[in-house]
């Protein structure tokens, strides 16, 4: 990282902890502590290195969450509204300070010599043990400041998590600049809406344009081990969702064409490689054996890739795939809808371009298609139609 950036980020930290001083205290000291500590940091970094200058931002850092816990006391002790906090009466330690910096930083002023390496690393163990004395006899302001932290860098894991998956790291289909996700548009609504089961039987007679079209959804379902029962992410896929996308099971298959042709015909499972290792530690002996989900026995017939995450939701990784047809088995048989209702949308549809194919001609077709189903079940598309978005976008 950019010395201008790095520098950017510590500012940001220390307006970010700012918040943690009641009002009065920000906006009165607020811009003057920023100031201060990259006047220090540029003096620290000029005499001392970048080591001492990365020592400095800590101990500056450390120092400013106990300022917070200390002026929050002072409200609290004194039963002082926010606002009066922060008068040079009041707080005469951080007043002297900042004018102690002003003066030291005033023209003709020789400056004091900056401690080494050795020096700023003792001072900050100071700091730190102080730091964690002091937090420790105000637990609840503690407490909120841990909870903010985390759920914080929660957060941004989570989000990088998901944009690495999704932006960062490749995808590992086959020719993925021939795939295309197809959505359903609400004029009221999204544009990356669920599509429905017919949908994707009207999609597929559009054979001139599409090698294939597949479909696939996400449901949760409850598995019994022993006397234990689990819950698990569930993934219904059409049969040829899998050649579509260009994926072989690492042990065993995937599903075969007569095994997605029936509803709740043939109950057979495709394991996660993240659930098979962690379940059946990786035993290779599995296939053929079954798992009671959703109170009926399903034959295990694979396992499929480590690299192969969810397709419902990127960057997580599913624990069972079934085939689309047993889709309303997980429920119990309630959602035998999925399949002959159009207004019931569950699942999401990618296609593969036939040969040269182009994008903008596969959505022009589409759009016929769409202004069709309008005339033919305006019940139902009345205020819909396909959305083509390639794979890649």
């Amino acid at each position: 990282m950019s010395t201008p950036h790095r520098r950017r980020l510590v500012t940001w930290i220390l307006g970010l902890e700012l918040y943690l001083c009641p009002p009065s205290f920000r906006r009165r000291f607020g811009p003057e502590i920023k100031l201060m500590a990259q006047e220090r940091a540029a003096d620290v970094r000029e005499e001392g290195g970048r080591v001492d200058a990365a020592i400095y931002w800590v101990a500056e850092i450390m120092n400013l969450l106990d300022t917070a816990r200390r002026e929050w006391s002072r409200v609290l002790r004194r039963n002082v509204a926010p606002g009066t906090i922060g008068s040079d009466v009041q707080r005469p330690s951080r007043r002297h300070e900042i004018d102690n910096v002003t003066a030291e930083h005033a023209p003709g002023t020789p400056r004091r010599r900056r401690p080494g390496v050795t020096d700023a690393f003792q001072a900050v163990l100071q700091d730190l043990r102080y730091a964690l004395r002091q937090l420790a006899r105000c637990p609840g302001f503690t407490a909120v400041a841990i909870i903010s932290l985390a759920i914080g860098i929660g957060a941004n894991t989570a989000v990088f998590s998901v944009v690495n998956a999704v932006l960062i790291r490749g995808r590992p289909y086959e020719a993925p600049n021939e795939l295309l996700h197809i959505y359903t548009r609400s004029e009221n609504g999204s544009d990356y809406g669920n599509s429905s089961y017919q949908d994707l039987l009207d999609l597929r007679k559009l054979d001139d344009l599409f090698a294939e079209v597949g479909a696939f959804a996400g449901r949760t379902g409850r598995v019994r081990i022993g006397d234990e029962t689990v819950p698990v992410m569930v993934e219904p896929v059409t049969q040829n969702l899998f050649p579509l996308l260009g994926i072989e099971a690492a042990l065993g298959r995937t599903f075969l064409p007569e095994e997605d042709v029936a509803p709740g015909a043939h109950a057979v499972v495709i394991l996660g490689h993240g659930y098979w290792q962690r379940v059946y530690a990786g035993d290779s002996a599995i296939l053929g054996q079954t798992v009671d989900l959703a109170d009926r026995p399903y034959t295990i017939v694979g396992v499929m890739p480590e690299r192969f995450e969810s397709l419902f939701v990127p960057g997580v990784r599913t624990d069972v795939f079934v085939p689309m047809l047993m889709t309303a088995s997980l429920s119990g048989g309630g959602e035998q809808g999925l399949y002959t209702d159009r207004r019931v949308r569950g699942i999401k549809i990618i296609a593969r371009l036939r040969g040269s194919v182009r994008v903008e001609h596969a959505r022009a077709q589409v759009a016929g298609l769409s202004q069709q189903l309008k005339s033919n079940h305006p019940e139902a598309y009345e205020t819909r139609s396909f959305n083509v978005v390639p794979t890649q976008d």
